[in-house]
C-alpha cells in the first residue's frame, strides 16, 4: 500500500465529512499535538480566490497552553505543488513578517473577508510558524529557498515518518535539545546499537527545557509523571534537597535517562537530536513546574545525565521502551504499560474522542478539556469489554494485569478496534459503566460501598445478559451511544438497574462476605450468582424498562 492511500485510510475513518485536503491538513494538526477538536473554530480554512497564497490558519488553543499559530500551504493532498502556488506562499510570509507598506500591498490582493484575519497574524507574526505540508516532492531548489525563507516543509519523507509514528500513537519528537553541560559529556559505553555518554548540567537547565517544551520532552516515554503517594514524597524530596543541600544533589538524585539520534558538543552546550527523557520525567516535570522553577534560577545543584545516542533511528522506541521497563524502581513498569503503541488501542482513543471520551493509552496522559469528567484507563477500558458479556471475562476482569500478559486484553482492542458495530458498542458500554459508577456513590455507607466495589465487573455481566433477554440490547446499546449525560430518563433508568443487580449480587456474596473480592474472582461462584441475579431482577429490570425506556 502506498503512503497516499496508507494516509487516505486515515482520513476516511477519522475525518468522513471532511474534503481530503482540510481531513489531511487536521490530521498533520494533530500529529503536531494541536487538538482542534477542543476549538473547531480556531482552525480557519481560507482557500479559495484571493487567499493570498494561504490555505489554513490555526490559531493558539488556550487550554493547551500552545502559543504558536499555525499559517499552513497544505492543498498538495491528490498531486504535486505547482511552483507558483509555493511562490505566492512565500510573498505571504515576505508581507506577513515584512514591512508595513509591503503587507497593506499584499492585504489588497486578499479577499475582503480575510482583512481582518490576516492582520490578527501580522500583529502575532513573531508567534507564526509558516508550514508547507505535502506527501509528495518539490523542486529541490525551490525547497531550499521556502527553508532559507524560514518555512518548514513536510514533504514525502518527513510524512511517510509522521505517518509512522501517528499509527502507533507516538508523540511528534523534539527536533533537538540544547542543554549547558556543568561536567563535559564522557562516553562510557559504546555498543553495536548505541553509544552512552554521562554529563552533569544545573538543574535549572532541565527546568528551562521543560518550561520550554513541555511533554514533548517525553515523547517516547512509556508513560507521563504520574500521580500518587509515591511521586508525591519524590517530589517532596526533591524540593527538601534543593532548598537545604543543593551541593548534595548531584549525589543524592539517580539522575535522568535521555535517548537520541544524533549528538554534537559546541561552545559549552550539547545538543540532542531527536530527544526524549525515558528516564527522570518525574523530576524534570516538577522541576518545571513555575514555582519550582523560581527556586532553581540561582540554585547550585547540579544532576547526572545518561545519554543514549542510538545508531539507528528505527531502534528509538524499542530502546526507549526497555530503559523505561528496566529502570524504574520507584514506579514499576506494568505489562499495560508496555502496549501503548498498539495500534487498534491508538485508533481506539482517537475514535473515542469523537463521543467526548478520554481513553488514557499513557499512565499521566493530559485529558482534553472538551471530555469533561469522561475518562477511562486502557485497564479499565480492557476490564469493560472483559466483563460485558460473559461469566468468565467477570472474573478475569478482577485479574487486571493478567488480561495483559495473556494478551486477553490485546484480542479485546483488536477485535473492537476492526469491527465498527463493536466499536460502537464499546462507547455504549464505557458510559453504562461511568453512570454504574455513579450510583456505587449512593449507597448508603463506606462499607456497603467497598462491597459494592468489588461486584461491579459482575454487575455489567449481569446487566449485559438482561438486556439480551429482555430484547432491549440492540435499541438500548443505540441510544445510548448517541446520549449526553443530561439525558434524565436514561440516567433513571441505569441508576435504577444497578442498584437493583447490586443488591442480588450481594445478597449471595454476603455468604462469602468474609472473603468477597475472592468470591468475585472465581468463576464457579460467579456464576451462580449471576444467574441468580439475572433471574431474581428480571420483573423489576424489565419494569424499569418500560417506565423510563420506550
Amino acid at each position: 500500500m502506498s503512503l497516499k492511500e496508507d494516509i487516505r485510510k486515515i482520513l476516511n475513518e477519522e475525518y468522513p465529512e471532511e474534503p481530503n485536503w482540510h481531513g489531511f491538513t487536521k490530521w498533520w494538526l494533530s500529529y503536531r499535538g494541536y487538538d482542534y477538536r477542543s476549538n473547531p473554530d480556531k482552525v480557519k480554512f481560507v482557500d479559495g480566490k484571493s487567499d493570498g497564497g494561504i490555505d489554513a490558519i490555526a490559531f493558539p488553543i488556550e487550554d493547551q497552553a500552545k502559543d504558536t499559530i499555525f499559517i499552513v500551504q497544505s492543498k498538495f493532498y491528490s498531486s504535486s505543488p505547482k511552483t507558483n502556488d509555493l511562490v505566492r506562499f512565500i510573498a505571504a510570509v515576505h508581507a506577513i513578517k515584512g514591512k508595513p507598506i509591503e503587507f497593506y500591498n499584499w492585504l489588497q490582493t486578499c479577499r475582503k473577508d480575510l482583512h481582518s484575519i490576516y492582520q490578527k497574524i501580522r500583529e502575532r507574526s513573531e508567534r507564526c510558524s509558516f508550514i508547507v505540508v505535502m506527501p509528495s516532492s518539490a523542486d529541490p531548489l525551490l525547497l531550499e529557498r521556502l527553508k532559507n525563507e524560514g518555512i518548514q516543509v513536510f514533504d514525502s519523507h518527513k510524512i511517510k515518518s509522521i505517518f509512522k509514528q501517528y499509527k502507533t500513537g507516538r508523540n511528534p519528537r523534539l527536533d533537538e535539545l540544547k542543554l549547558k553541560y556543568k561536567a563535559k559529556p564522557l562516553i562510557v559505553a559504546n555498543t553495536q546499537s548505541a553509544k552512552v555518554r554521562i554529563f552533569t548540567v544545573k538543574v535549572h537547565e532541565l527546568a528551562k527545557a521543560y518550561y520550554k517544551h513541555g511533554n514533548l520532552l517525553f515523547s517516547g516515554n512509556i508513560r507521563y509523571a504520574l500521580s500518587g503517594e509515591t511521586p508525591k514524597r519524590v517530589r517532596v524530596g526533591i524540593d527538601d534537597t534543593l532548598s537545604k543541600y543543593p551541593n548534595e544533589f548531584v549525589y543524592s538524585h539517580n539522575g535522568i535517562t535521555i535517548v537520541g539520534y544524533g549528538f554534537k558538543q559546541k561552545g559549552g552546550h550539547v545538543l540532542i537530536q531527536s530527544p526524549s527523557i525515558v528516564n527522570g520525567a518525574q523530576t524534570v516535570s516538577y522541576l518545571g513546574q513555575p514555582k519550582t522553577f523560581q527556586k532553581t534560577s540561582n540554585n547550585s545543584a547540579s544532576v547526572i545525565v545518561k545519554l543514549i545516542e542510538v545508531k539507528d533511528d528505527e531502534l528509538l522506541g524499542e530502546i526507549e521502551t526497555n530503559v523505561a521497563y528496566r529502570s524504574n524502581n520507584q514506579n514499576k513498569v506494568d505489562p499495560s504499560d508496555l502496549m501503548i503503541d498498539l495500534p487498534a488501542l491508538v485508533s481506539l482513543q482517537r475514535y473515542f474522542l469523537r463521543y467526548q471520551l478520554f481513553l488514557e493509552r499513557r499512565k499521566g496522559e493530559a485529558k482534553p478539556s472538551y471530555c469533561k469528567d469522561s475518562k477511562i484507563s486502557k485497564e479499565l477500558f480492557a476490564q469493560i469489554l472483559s466483563a460485558r458479556s460473559s461469566v468468565k471475562g467477570a472474573s478475569d476482569a478482577k485479574r487486571k494485569q493478567e488480561l495483559f500478559t495473556s494478551e486477553t486484553a490485546k484480542r479485546l482492542f483488536e477485535v473492537c478496534a476492526e469491527n465498527n458495530s463493536e466499536r460502537l458498542e464499546s462507547v455504549a458500554w464505557v458510559r453504562i459503566y461511568l453512570t454504574m459508577i455513579s450510583t456505587i456513590d449512593q449507597f448508603s455507607n463506606k462499607t456497603r460501598k467497598k462491597r459494592v466495589q468489588h461486584a461491579k465487573f459482575a454487575a455489567l455481566t449481569v446487566f449485559g445478559k438482561l438486556l439480551s433477554s429482555l430484547g432491549y440490547r440492540e435499541k438500548f446499546i443505540r441510544e445510548i451511544r448517541s446520549w449526553n449525560f443530561e439525558h434524565e430518563n436514561i440516567t433513571k433508568l441505569l441508576t435504577k438497574s444497578f442498584k437493583i443487580i447490586f443488591s442480588e449480587l450481594l445478597k449471595v456474596s454476603s455468604k462469602k462476605r468474609k472473603n468477597e473480592p475472592a468470591f468475585y474472582k472465581a468463576k464457579e461462584d460467579l456464576e451462580k450468582a449471576i444467574n441468580m441475579a439475572v433471574q431474581k431482577s428480571r420483573i423489576r429490570i424489565r419494569e424499569a424498562f418500560k417506565q423510563y425506556f420506550s
